[in-house]
């Protein structure tokens, strides 16, 4: 039987063709594509700064916000990894002494130790030959991965870079997707909110007013209005205006947003003496926040509960929502809220002439602010640790 040799030559050359040509796709995958570690990450919350865009000779300060906004939209949120939305950044951010539009770099350092993020995301995007590139920087407290992503189109960038961080988190998609919109898209929203950091509160108004011409229904614009309308206790007037955009909230199933607006509106009732009715709108703020996976506002609001029971006398329930302020704080990874939490645990020991537990709280907080120099919240802490241990003394 005489066999052929062509085809098994034909073979033998086959296979290191293939191999070179899967080393190639490799090789480009590493360059064309970030290559994911799978570092585990620390639970904490995911903060995603401004968008750069640097595609055209302007780059309007609103469109930064408006394509962090976009991004956030794509992320998954869960217990272990709450997604922070572009306002609660923008807070955060402030508190590491950087303000809207400023010249200084971000110290993405301290905003890690303040916050307790998991993640830091910084991003820019640059456009050449009708195709866009974001390049991307992941900060955590343990690693930093950057990379750049090409597409076609910005959405395209923003789905695979999502696609990147939901791989890390491994969050999945809410099946009860959150009703929401885009708010940031207005430039005069980021504009109000840059004037308010500077306390041109007339201004801010003004620009908000100008805003709500034209798009009625930001409901963001509307609660920043009744804050500044509550700070110069006109209550009626904010009364009216946030009731009206929490019935426009809730007629969307816009849940987050009606979280955020029934704890405006609650602040509004204790500030005029109103407790009863403000435990039952803090009631309903909370059950939006849990809807939402708001775990930053369910802190805020356990911790309004908290000042409202302990007015009220009631001391256990005060507690009660004194401790799930700080839970829910430790949860995203806030140090500042945990330590507030703590020293009202620690001052509501002291009422009740508790100077062991008070002791223990407040050794807690000093703990963090120690550990985080947390330089703003030191004085006031450091003060409740000396009266704490002075009551100590005392009783001796």
């Amino acid at each position: 039987m005489i066999v052929n040799p062509e085809p098994l030559k034909q073979r033998k050359l086959a296979i290191p063709l293939l191999m070179a040509a899967l080393a190639i796709i490799v090789l480009l995958s590493f360059i064309y594509y970030p290559h994911d570690e799978q570092v585990a990450l620390d639970n904490g919350a995911i903060i995603i700064l401004p968008v750069k865009i640097t595609q055209s000779a302007t780059n309007p300060l609103w469109q930064q916000y408006a394509h962090q906004e976009s991004l956030i939209a794509q992320l998954h949120n869960s217990n272990a990894f709450p997604v922070l939305q572009v306002e609660d950044v923008i807070n955060f951010v402030l508190q590491s002494s950087s303000f809207i539009e400023d010249s200084r770099p971000l110290q993405v350092t301290k905003l890690l130790t303040l916050s307790g993020a998991s993640l830091v995301v910084e991003s820019t995007i640059t456009e050449h030959n009708n195709r866009y590139q974001l390049e991307f920087n992941l900060y955590g407290p343990s690693q930093h991965q950057n990379g750049n992503i090409q597409a076609d189109d910005i959405e395209s960038l923003y789905l695979d870079l999502a696609k990147l961080i939901n791989n890390k988190t491994q969050a999945k998609a809410n099946t009860n997707s959150i009703k929401s919109r885009a708010y940031f898209n207005n430039p005069l929203l980021i504009l109000a909110l840059k004037q308010l950091q500077y306390s041109e509160t007339t201004a801010a108004s003004e620009t908000l007013d100008t805003l709500l011409s034209s798009d009625p229904g930001n409901l963001i614009a509307q609660r920043q209005i009744a804050e500044i309308l509550l700070k110069q206790q006109e209550f009626v007037a904010a009364n009216n205006i946030v009731s009206a955009a929490l019935t426009h909230a809730e007629s969307t199933d816009n849940r987050r947003e009606s979280a955020r607006l029934g704890l405006t509106l609650a602040k509004g009732y204790i500030e005029q003496g109103e407790l009863a009715r403000a435990l039952s709108t803090l009631s309903q703020s909370r059950r939006s926040a849990a809807n939402s996976q708001d775990w930053l506002y369910l802190a805020y609001v356990a911790a309004w509960a908290g000042h409202v029971n302990q007015r009220l006398g009631r001391y256990a329930a005060a507690k009660q929502q004194y401790q799930l302020s700080v839970d829910y704080h430790q949860m995203v990874g806030y140090q500042p809220g945990q330590v507030i939490g703590l020293n009202n645990l620690a001052q509501l020991a002291l009422l009740q002439h508790n100077y062991s537990q008070a002791y223990k709280s407040i050794q807690r907080s000093v703990a963090i602010v120690t550990q985080k120099d947390l330089i703003d919240l030191k004085p006031e802490t450091m003060a409740l640790l000396t009266k704490v241990e002075n009551k100590r003394q005392g009783t001796r």
